[in-house]
């Protein structure tokens, strides 16, 4: 008689499981690093929005020879309503929550929404005119110069920081901390 020849080829449970757990671990990993990616993707599409409005502001004024800038405000994305009364405005804009919620900037009326959990603050800068503004506004005279302020756009531990030089009045990005 000749022997039996085992020719079954597989894997045995122990080596199944093996991998099982490697390909959960690489998993894991990757995931976190891509929902990182998009929170820091958020910010800097968001601050890019932000930055134009104000280069945009800055060439009105220094087009038209009348001052223009930005008023910082909330609306309820469903009624529309919105919170432009100065009095509440602390130039702190927080949404805690996972809702998305708006920010106007003004005078063209328009809306920037910024996804849930993202946050936006404005410091009125030093410039010599920047105690005559509202808090949460950033004004651009013909002149060339502002009242300079620092945007920070915010999400989980990135952020992006939009700074406005008030003698110049020229819109620049600082790099991300986080």
């Amino acid at each position: 008689m000749s022997p039996i020849k085992n020719t079954d080829r597989g894997f045995t449970l122990l080596e199944l499981l093996v991998v099982i757990v490697l390909m959960v671990a690489v998993i894991s990993v990757v995931s976190v690093n891509v929902v990182s990616g998009l929170d820091s993707s958020r910010v800097k599409t968001s601050a890019r929005q932000l930055a134009t409005v104000l280069r945009s502001a800055r060439t009105e004024a220094l087009s038209s020879g009348v001052e223009a800038g930005i008023v910082l405000g909330r609306r309820d994305r469903d009624t529309g309503e919105s919170n432009l009364d100065y009095g509440d405005l602390a130039g702190t804009l927080h949404e805690a929550s996972g809702e998305q919620r708006s920010y106007t900037v003004l005078p063209a009326g328009q809306w920037i929404d910024l996804p849930g959990g993202m946050s936006l603050s404005l410091s009125n800068g030093g410039g010599a005119r920047g105690a005559l503004v509202p808090p949460g506004s950033l004004m651009f005279y013909p002149d060339g110069s502002s009242t300079g302020g620092r945007l920070e756009v915010q999400a989980g531990s990135d952020r992006l920081t939009i700074e406005v030089d008030w003698l110049t009045g020229e819109v620049r990005f600082d790099a991300f901390s986080g």
